[in-house]
């Protein structure tokens, strides 16, 4: 009830979004007042997404006392990752040449150089960071994985004096979660934000290549 009460939301707002979006064209002043909502928004997911990986990962690794499971289970969680990330580049290279997504969008003159694809052996090394702080700083999930999995195989290696660090990062791992459950909330704002200025510049004929870049994602 509560999840389909929050799908509701969120697409009620999106109708909004358009609506308001429609009716405040040739007045951009205007609608760009809606776009702190949406980087807010944005900036909290950022805020939350590291530190929650980061603790449920060493939380659900440091519950396994086995340490021959957990090395198996570290093995097959990157694997996992790695294959997953490959066959989403996969798709979104079929689907980005079937429905070419963002065409007809305008996001300004500014000119994006593709980065070259790193190579097998890159990324193998990609995995083990020189700097765990560095990780955390840029997001390298690859890496958080790594760091979280070697954490949470030392917590069990050095228990029980390893509880105590484990109880703190369960601690974060709660709080994290309530903060998230607390940032949902906040998505349909989050959309009006997102959704209003866009419109707003763009008029409705914007809703077909930004449906064809969300379908390309998906």
């Amino acid at each position: 009830m509560k999840n389909n009460k929050s799908a509701i939301a969120i697409f009620a707002s999106l109708i909004i979004s358009i609506i308001i979006g429609v009716f405040l064209q040739g007045n951009l002043e205007t609608a760009e007042l809606f776009r702190p909502l949406g980087t807010i928004y944005i900036n909290l997911i950022k805020m939350i997404m590291v530190p929650l990986v980061f603790s449920s990962l060493i939380v659900g690794i440091s519950s396994i006392t086995d340490i021959k499971k957990i090395g198996k289970m570290g093995i097959v969680t990157i694997v996992y990752f790695m294959a997953t990330t490959a066959f989403a580049v996969i798709i979104g290279l079929v689907l980005s040449n079937i429905f070419k997504p963002g065409v007809g969008i305008t996001v300004g003159s500014e000119v994006y150089e593709a980065k070259e694809f790193p190579s097998i052996a890159e990324q193998i090394v990609g995995i083990f960071p020189s700097n765990l702080l560095d990780a955390l700083l840029n997001a390298n999930m690859l890496q958080i994985i790594f760091a979280a999995i070697v954490i949470g195989i030392a917590v069990v290696k050095v228990a029980p004096k390893g509880e105590r660090l484990r109880g703190v990062i369960e601690d974060l791992f709660e709080v994290m979660s309530i903060i998230t459950k607390g940032i949902m909330v906040l998505t349909p704002i989050g959309i009006l934000g997102l959704m209003i200025p866009t419109v707003a510049a763009n008029g409705l004929s914007v809703l077909i290549p930004l449906g064809k870049l969300i379908l390309g994602k998906h």
